[in-house]
């Protein structure tokens, strides 16, 4: 991960932390200097470290005496979180990742009140998801009464469930795992770059898919989200009458909606045919699965040119793709320079108006999105009119509106305020969490997600006379 921004991803830890340094420094000064019109300067050889800088030269000079004593708040958190990286000459060892993000933070803290505001726009705070130890997926469990993931949790949200949960045989493990920081190296590694054996996976709907050649596997375990068809079918029929509580797929099920109706994860319904496996069929054989889409392996197999850059798994390569998703019609920057590409604003050529609103120039995250907005809307006319209730809907649960003000207020989003309903409700909201949950189907799977999406506005009674694609 470049921390500091500089472009060099192979230089180690402690000269990213120390560039991080010297701009969380320079911004403490500047900040000093114009919005608090005192200069300061540190002195680590001194006690108390920091000093009125009487010449406003930006250097520690030897009459540069005189205690600090008109720190801000802003300041003050800054100035404390700079001394504890300085005082620590080897936090690149003990924890690097914390000293960046309170570094980090000091600078973005004080940028609220700076004119002209410290280039933040190419370092990064944080690692990409599987390693951001700092993110709720590995924090969620601080609280825990023994600082473990939970047993039902802890194969995707821990540092060494999946190789427990693989080398069980894919059987759920009945015994919680460490607190992580993010995942390590060794959670799909043996020794880099063999990885733990990762054999055919199996999806909840039954079937069995492997992706064992190039290690996608590893990563279909934990994106196949933790509901699917079947689930809710189930829960139908234990109690057909209802009431239903919303069921939840889980974030990012990408493998639920890359597979399609090979693994049915949406909820697919009667005498409707439904796209499988996103084949990628003008990629040329290399971007058609996980790890060569997201870590370039096909790529990295032709030019044997490893790099960490390729191992950022929770966004490709865009010099991989610009050459020709530069060019689409929605592309705001089109060309090709990957600085400007966009993955949000993709458009193969031969998508069709899947939300049929006339706009074919724009991209096929707003397709989906358009498709989101009617099924929501179709939803909540269902249940107003079935059931008398007005919904509102934040993207997870429906809440019902209780002062009908179409708004959906703080007093409003207690877990004792959502929504249960009947089944067709539960079919139809399923699938809407599913494609809000999947913030990336647009990709994975565009045609699926679409279909899924218009079957349900159809199943609540809505009219799709209109989508003639479908």
């Amino acid at each position: 991960m470049d921390y500091d921004g500089d472009g060099d991803i192979d230089e180690g830890m402690y000269y990213e932390i120390q560039h991080v340094m010297d701009k969380a420094y320079a911004t403490i000064q500047r900040y000093a200097r114009t919005v608090l019109n005192r200069p300061i300067v540190y002195n680590g050889d001194l006690n108390p470290y920091w000093f009125f800088d009487n010449n406003g030269n930006g250097v520690a000079d030897a009459d540069d005496t005189t205690s600090y004593n008109a720190f801000s708040v802003r300041l003050l958190k800054a100035a404390y979180n700079y001394q504890v990286a300085k005082k620590d000459p080897n936090c690149f060892a003990h924890n690097g990742k914390y000293v960046i993000e309170l570094l980090y933070d000091g600078i973005e803290d004080m940028n609220a009140k700076l004119a002209i505001p410290t280039d933040l726009s190419r370092m990064s705070r944080d690692d990409e998801g599987h390693f951001n130890g700092g993110s709720m997926p590995f924090r969620d469990w601080d609280d825990s009464a023994t600082h473990t993931v939970s047993a039902s949790c802890s194969k995707c949200h821990s540092a060494t469930g999946l190789e427990k949960y693989l080398a069980g045989g894919q059987v759920a493990l009945t015994v919680g795992e460490p607190v992580s920081n993010g995942m390590l190296c060794t959670t799909c590694h043996t020794s880099p770059p063999t990885l733990i054996d990762s054999p055919a996976v199996t999806f909840l709907s039954g079937a069995i898919v492997d992706l064992a050649h190039d290690g996608s596997n590893l990563c279909l375990v934990c994106h196949q989200g933790r509901a699917a068809k079947v689930t809710v079918d189930t829960a139908i029929a234990a109690k057909p009458a209802g009431p239903f509580s919303l069921t939840n797929i889980h974030y990012f099920p990408a493998a639920a909606t890359f597979l399609g109706n090979e693994v049915v994860g949406g909820y697919q319904f009667p005498n409707k045919v439904y796209s499988g496996r996103q084949l990628f069929p003008n990629h040329g054989g290399k971007f058609n699965t996980c790890v060569q889409c997201h870590m370039s392996s096909a790529v990295t197999a032709e030019d044997h040119a490893w790099t960490m850059r390729r191992h950022n798994i929770a966004e490709p390569v865009k010099e991989n793709c610009v050459p020709c998703h530069g060019q689409d019609v929605s592309q705001t920057f089109k060309g090709f320079d990957p600085e400007k590409f966009d993955f949000e604003q993709i458009r193969p050529g031969n998508i069709p108006d899947y939300d049929m609103d006339g706009n074919t120039r724009e991209s096929l995250k707003d397709e989906i999105i358009g498709l989101e907005d009617s099924l929501e809307a179709q939803i909540r006319q269902y249940v107003k009119t079935t059931a008398g209730i007005a919904l509102l809907f934040d993207g997870q649960y429906f809440y019902k509106d209780l002062n009908n003000n179409g708004i959906l207020d703080a007093s409003e989003t207690s877990s004792s305020n959502r929504y249960s309903g009947n089944a067709n409700w539960l079919r139809a909201a399923y699938n809407l969490r599913t494609s809000h949950l999947e913030m990336h189907g647009f990709i994975h799977n565009a045609r699926y997600m679409a279909e899924i999406l218009v079957d349900s506005i159809q199943h609540v009674g809505g009219d799709i006379g209109k989508y003639t694609w479908r």
